[in-house]
């Protein structure tokens, strides 16, 4: 790596994966005109990565770290200072950051456009108090599964309302969402496109009502595992019915909609796209393959998704099925998957906090 930053002059984008056996050395010799650095599950000394980006400091414009456990609470502030016209940031699944304020110096991005946090723990009320104060450019926001230790309330994510340029919001996984937090962000967020709310199981058919008929730009809404059912998909068959012409796909999976109750109208379907395919009929599809795929490996496949800017933890399980040839093997992986979902949420959960109280002892 050394050799190939050093060569390679004209570099503007760089992104490594699943490495332990590196040091990061080479991120002392960044050189500019560098603007995008991408680390995942990447073992590496922090001093190093603070001097690389101390030297491509006036060109960077991206940074994405992603389950990087050797970066400290301090860094994030002192990468902050750095890097102050910063556009993109990604710090998911940061687990070494245990300090309730650690992310604070990142509210100080007023530049910031898309901005990730998914599984933080830290991220909290007083957090987003200064995020929506100072970042009013943000337009990409992910707080997915960031309720581990209750740090964000009702409060916060109230706030998250005065975001008034977001497209793309998720809010996946988080126990605290609710139908009242959905009515508040209908009303503001005029511009949000994208919205995905999978797992979150207090919100019901009244707040999802509010968000299809308040948020006229919506394209996509995901209530995957939501407390809803027909009433919603019906909310939306009507407003397509009384002649809004904006085109929303909607995914219910796991939920209590059932399609064989629902009328669309040849007319409208144009409009309308209602998916509620499950993970369960996704991987019916793996077990019914008897494709030999035992000269694939684990580095083959990139379990985050780049374009939806998060984590997707299933597709470790569905690497695991594509390197299956043996059809009891696929099976029983499926049936690790489906009756366990919830169960290995609460688990991760648990640990992370247990690992958070190890660390402070």
């Amino acid at each position: 790596m050394i050799t190939l930053v050093k060569k390679c002059k004209k570099l503007k984008k760089i992104g490594l994966k699943f490495s332990s056996s590196l040091s990061g050395a080479w991120l002392k010799h960044l050189r500019c005109p560098l603007q995008s650095l991408s680390l995942e599950m990447y073992e590496m000394n922090p001093d190093y990565l603070l001097q690389g980006i101390s030297k491509v400091h006036s060109t960077l414009k991206e940074l994405s770290f992603i389950c990087c456990p050797a970066i400290r609470c301090s860094d994030i502030g002192t990468i902050a200072e750095m890097v102050p016209n910063l556009t993109y940031l990604t710090l998911a699944g940061m687990f070494s950051l245990i300090r309730l304020n650690a992310l604070l110096p990142i509210t100080k991005l007023k530049n910031l456009i898309r901005l990730d946090l998914e599984q933080n723990s830290v991220v909290c009320d007083n957090f987003m108090e200064n995020l929506v104060e100072n970042c009013s450019s943000l337009m990409h926001l992910n707080l997915s599964g960031t309720d581990h230790s209750y740090n964000l309330t009702e409060k916060g994510l109230t706030l998250v309302a005065r975001l008034t340029n977001l497209t793309h919001l998720r809010i996946a996984c988080h126990d605290g969402l609710n139908d009242n937090i959905l009515k508040t962000l209908s009303n503001k967020l005029k511009n949000l496109k994208h919205l995905d709310l999978t797992g979150c199981q207090k919100i019901t058919d009244e707040g999802c009502i509010e968000i299809i008929n308040n948020c006229t730009q919506l394209e996509s809404l995901n209530v995957s595992r939501c407390n809803i059912t027909n009433t919603t998909m019906l909310a939306a068959i009507e407003l397509a019915e009384n002649g809004c012409k904006r085109k929303i796909h909607i995914i219910a999976g796991g939920t209590r909609v059932d399609p064989d109750e629902l009328i669309i109208k040849p007319e409208i379907r144009p409009y309308i796209n209602i998916d509620i395919q499950t993970i369960i009929s996704q991987l019916d599809e793996f077990y019914d393959s008897d494709n030999d795929n035992s000269d694939l490996s684990l580095d083959d496949y990139d379990i985050y998704d780049d374009e939806a800017g998060y984590y997707d933890f299933f597709g470790m399980f569905f690497c695991l099925l594509s390197l299956t040839s043996s059809k009891l093997e696929k099976k029983i992986i499926i049936t690790i998957i489906v009756t366990s979902f919830d169960f290995i949420t609460v688990i991760w959960k648990e640990s992370i906090n247990f690992g958070q109280i190890c660390q402070m002892s």
